[in-house]
């Protein structure tokens, strides 16, 4: 049996860390296997990262706006078909709700000359 120190009237107690028992790391564990379960049942779950959005896959442009409680994500993504496509998802901060807007190329050239034309109109309202 190993000597016990004396201890000594007036030095402080030493503090020791917490220990990690077997009863934590199973208890970590089980908690890890649910976080992981509901990701796995997930849309996308290799898109979710902690503040930071993954661009699609085959090096496709991805552009993020954030403008005061929302943030636009512009992803251009592959059809099986091999077409590509834009997604304009936007998410709200305060309620956490998204929507999204599929462009397909052939709607693309109309839908940016009308949104130029907007844009035009609010910076001459705002002049």
């Amino acid at each position: 049996m190993p000597e016990q120190k004396p201890i000594d009237p007036g030095s402080e107690p030493s503090v020791h860390e917490p220990f990690i028992t077997i009863d934590d790391c199973i208890a970590s564990a089980e908690e890890l296997l649910q976080r992981l379960s509901r990701l796995g049942a997930q849309k996308h779950p290799l898109d979710v990262r902690k503040g930071v959005r993954v661009s699609g896959t085959n090096n496709q442009p991805s552009r993020t706006v954030k403008a005061s409680s929302r943030t636009y994500f512009f992803d251009v993504k592959t059809a099986k078909d091999g077409d590509k496509y834009l997604v304009i998802t936007e998410t709200r901060l305060i309620d956490r709700q998204s929507a999204q807007i599929t462009v397909f190329p052939e709607d693309a050239k109309v839908l940016l000359q009308a949104f130029q034309e907007v844009v035009r109109t609010l910076s001459i309202s705002q002049q």
